[in-house]
C-alpha cells in the first residue's frame, strides 16, 4: 500500500460526530477540539492508510472496541482531555500498529488486566492527569513494548508488585504527583531497562534498597518534593548505574555515608563512580556525619547541585552555605 499525505483537518470547528466525507486515503485526520460525545461503529472502516488520528478535546465518556474498526495502519491516537471515564476490556486489540496512545486528562478510575490488551506495538502510553487509584496487577503485561509510561497527577497511593509486571523494555516512567506513601519491596523488579523514574511530589517519608530492587539500569531517580526524613542503610545500593539523585525539598537531616552500598574505606560508603545529588530545600545539620560527602567532593566522585548556586544550606549551623562550613574532617588534608 502506498503511503499517504493527506491531512484531514476539520479541528475547532463545532463537530459533533465523525463526518461521513473523510477522504480515505487521509493519512492524518484531525478531529480535536470539538463536541464529539461518541464514535460511531465504523466510523473509519474505510481509513486503512490513517496513521494519525486526534480526537483529543472533545466529549467522549467511553471507548469500544468498535470505534476503531478499519484503523488498520494506525500509529498515534490522541484521546486527551476528553471525559472518558470507561474503557471497555480490549477496546484498542484491533490496532495492532498502534505507537502512542493519549489518555491524558480524563475520568478514567482504574486500570484494568484488559484495558490495553492487543497494543502489541505500543511504545509510548500516557495515563496522566486522570483519578486513578486501582490498578490490577499484570494490567501492563500485554504491552511488554512500552517504552515511555506517563502515570503523573493521579491518586495512586502505594507501588506493589505486580503492578509494572512485563515491562522489561521500560525506559521512563513519570509517577510524579500521586498520593504515594509506600513502594513495596520488588515492585519494579521487571523493569530492568528503566532509566529515569520520576516519583517527585508524592508522599515517601522512608527510601529502603528493597523498594529499587530490579532497577540495574536506573540512571536518574527523581524523588523532589517528598516528606522523606530517613534514608536507610544501603537505601540506594540496589542501582550500580545511577548517577543522578533528586532528594531535593524533603526534610532529611542528614545523609547518611552506607546509603549507596558497604563502607569500603575510613568514614565513607561505597559509592557508585559518578554521582549528581540534589539535596537543596532540606533542614540538613551539617556536622561530622557528612564528612563522608566533603571527601566525595575532593576526590571528584559526588557533585552537588542546585538551581540557586549553593547546594544545601545548612540549618545548623545556621545560615551557613555548604561551600563555607566547617565540618572539622580531620580526614580532610
Amino acid at each position: 500500500m502506498q503511503c499517504s499525505d493527506i491531512i484531514y483537518d476539520a479541528s475547532n470547528t463545532g463537530l459533533t460526530e465523525v463526518p461521513s466525507d473523510i477522504p480515505t486515503d487521509a493519512a492524518k485526520i484531525q478531529l480535536d477540539t470539538n463536541s464529539i460525545s461518541d464514535v460511531r461503529a465504523g466510523a473509519f472502516n474505510h481509513h486503512a492508510q490513517c496513521t494519525d488520528l486526534h480526537l483529543y478535546a472533545n466529549q467522549l465518556s467511553e471507548v469500544r472496541a468498535d470505534m476503531w474498526v478499519g484503523l488498520s495502519s494506525l500509529r498515534e491516537l490522541w484521546l486527551d482531555d476528553n471525559e472518558i471515564s470507561h474503557i471497555e476490556g480490549g477496546a484498542f486489540s484491533g490496532l495492532k500498529k498502534l505507537e502512542e496512545l493519549r489518555l491524558l486528562t480524563n475520568k478514567l478510575t482504574q486500570i484494568d488486566r484488559d484495558t490495553f490488551s492487543g497494543l502489541d506495538s505500543l511504545t509510548r502510553l500516557n495515563i496522566g492527569w486522570n483519578e486513578i487509584s486501582d490498578i490490577a496487577s499484570g494490567s501492563f503485561s500485554v504491552i511488554p513494548k512500552v517504552r515511555s509510561l506517563g502515570m503523573a497527577n493521579n491518586k495512586i497511593t502505594e507501588i506493589r508488585p505486580g503492578i509494572f509486571q512485563g515491562l522489561s523494555s521500560l525506559w521512563h516512567l513519570v509517577l510524579w504527583n500521586n498520593k504515594i506513601q509506600t513502594i513495596q519491596p520488588g515492585s519494579f523488579r521487571d523493569c530492568q531497562s528503566l532509566e529515569i523514574l520520576s516519583l517527585s511530589d508524592n508522599m515517601l517519608t522512608e527510601i529502603r534498597g528493597d523498594m529499587w530492587e530490579g532497577l540495574s539500569s536506573m540512571n536518574n531517580l527523581i524523588l523532589e518534593g517528598n516528606s522523606i526524613t530517613t534514608i536507610h542503610q544501603f537505601g540506594f545500593a540496589n542501582m550500580p548505574s545511577t548517577s543522578y539523585i533528586h532528594l531535593n525539598r524533603n526534610q532529611l537531616t542528614t545523609i547518611p555515608a552506607d546509603m549507596f552500598g558497604p563502607n569500603d574505606f575510613p568514614d565513607t560508603g561505597g559509592h557508585p563512580a559518578n554521582m549528581l545529588l540534589l539535596l537543596h530545600g532540606n533542614p540538613i545539620e551539617c556536622d561530622s556525619r557528612l564528612c563522608w560527602m566533603k571527601r566525595g567532593e575532593q576526590d571528584g566522585w559526588l557533585h552537588l547541585e542546585s538551581l540557586s548556586g549553593d547546594p544545601l544550606q545548612c540549618e545548623t549551623p545556621s545560615v551557613v552555605s555548604w561551600v563555607d562550613v566547617n565540618l572539622n574532617c580531620q580526614m580532610l588534608t
